[in-house]
């Protein structure tokens, strides 16, 4: 009852979490939504003022300052937009609103320049631009505001800076792959090793296993001896010997520390193998800790989740900025594409971790081999064969168990059949040496 209670709090806070990310994303989308749209007005004063400033110069002789001021306030806001600098823009904007006025005042006191259709065309295109400026400067504000507020208010701020809400876009729209780097990275290993550091209290809690700490019969006790002798000539701690209820013959072992961790084994295991082969699993399940197999999935398992949320993002943006032709911030296509190709790229590291599986498994049969003997290794092996049913143990403990699934690309275990040509290739070599 506890754990679905800690499962469900577990739940509920990740889904806020993601409440609340989703809903940070959406707020950085307006401000550069809105800024988008001022920034397509910016363009198009900028392309006036020339004319505006061409047009002036024949009547205004005398004004020279007001026109070069001008040009250079709409030089300096150009170099800040195209750099990012937002700040840069509006001092910019500013003096060339000051500037603007002068030469609108100008204009007003000199009666052929008043009359003058081409210069009065032109300011009233640039006055038109200005106000649509003013009004959707507003919004921007607006939207900047709400983005601070909520960026600094408890818990939003905490999800902002845990999953780096605007960290990694740089001024000029491009990303920071060293700040994009360091973030996956601390997730994708960081999800990785909670999972290690949790995987005994999961394997127990799931599989309602129960660790022997006083053996209260004859088998019980022989577990216990059996996995100490192996455990102390494969040079490891003794792990916690554990049994759970289920049909199927199987066994796994966990654990983040290869001196405290856990071998478990079903009752069917005990119940339809014979003692040498019960021996056998038992050592491939100390070899896969010997190994050190827990801790090196783990690793493979966190570059994998690394680079799959590290490439989805990168080339999310590129397809965002080439396809969908988002300019500033994050457009749709960026979100669109990373959910699929994190689907795409989650499927292919897998299947990598399948395989590095596989490869564990071959070096646990060959470790069992050495503890328990081959033939009782192979015997066990074949034994596994002639069992049938759906395993029962959870996704997470079948990559350490000693029989996995049926699909070759995805499981983590090689068929029994290579399994034991392995053990039988090996033990003919072995001949041929002596």
């Amino acid at each position: 009852m506890v754990t679905y209670i800690l499962l469900g709090i577990v739940g509920i806070a990740l889904l806020y979490g993601i409440v609340i990310y989703n809903g940070l994303v959406n707020l950085k989308h307006n401000v550069s939504k809105s800024w988008s749209n001022i920034d397509v007005l910016l363009r198009q004063r900028h392309e006036e003022l020339p004319k505006l400033v061409e047009t002036c110069k024949q009547y205004m002789q005398f004004e020279r300052d007001a026109l070069e001021r001008v040009m250079a306030a709409r030089s300096g806001a150009q170099v800040a937009r195209e750099n990012g600098d937002v700040v840069g823009v509006g001092k910019s904007e500013g003096m060339m609103r000051a500037a603007l006025g002068s030469i609108q005042a100008t204009v007003e006191a000199y009666p052929e320049l008043k009359a003058n259709q081409s210069i009065q065309t032109l300011l009233s295109r640039v006055t038109a631009l200005e106000n649509a400026i003013s009004d959707r400067r507003e919004f921007y504000n607006e939207s900047v505001n709400l983005n601070n507020v909520r960026i600094e208010q408890f818990p939003d701020v905490v999800v902002a800076r845990l999953l780096g809400v605007d960290r990694f876009l740089e001024a000029d729209g491009s990303l920071n792959l060293n700040q994009l780097l360091v973030f996956c990275a601390i997730f994708g290993f960081g999800g990785s090793f909670i999972s290690l550091a949790m995987s005994k209290w999961i394997a127990l809690k799931t599989t309602g296993a129960q660790v022997i700490e006083q053996p209260r019969n004859s088998m019980e006790m022989w577990l216990m001896n059996t996995v100490r002798r192996q455990a102390q000539a494969a040079g490891i701690g003794m792990p916690d010997v554990a049994v759970y209820d289920a049909p199927e013959p199987n066994a796994f072992a966990t654990g983040a520390n290869k001196n405290k961790a856990l071998v478990a084994v079903s009752t069917g295991l005990l119940r339809n193998m014979t003692q040498d082969e019960v021996e056998a699993v038992l050592g491939h399940e100390v070899a896969h800790v010997a190994n050190g197999d827990m801790v090196t999935l783990t690793l493979i398992q966190g570059v994998l989740n690394t680079f799959v949320m590290f490439l989805s993002r990168v080339i999310g943006h590129v397809l965002d900025r080439a396809v969908f032709k988002t300019e500033r911030g994050y457009g749709p296509g960026y979100f669109i594409s990373v959910l699929v190709l994190q689907i795409v790229f989650g499927i292919l590291a897998s299947a990598v971790v399948a395989w590095f599986s596989r490869q564990r498994e071959f070096r646990a049969d060959a470790g069992g081999a050495h503890l328990a003997g081959r033939r009782k290794m192979i015997a066990a092996l074949e034994r596994l064969k002639g069992a049938h049913g759906q395993s029962t143990l959870p996704e997470q403990m079948a990559a350490f168990g000693i029989s996995g699934g049926v699909r070759k690309l995805f499981s983590t275990h090689p068929p029994l059949e290579e399994r034991i040509a392995a053990l039988q290739q090996a033990e003919t070599a072995a001949g041929l040496r002596r």
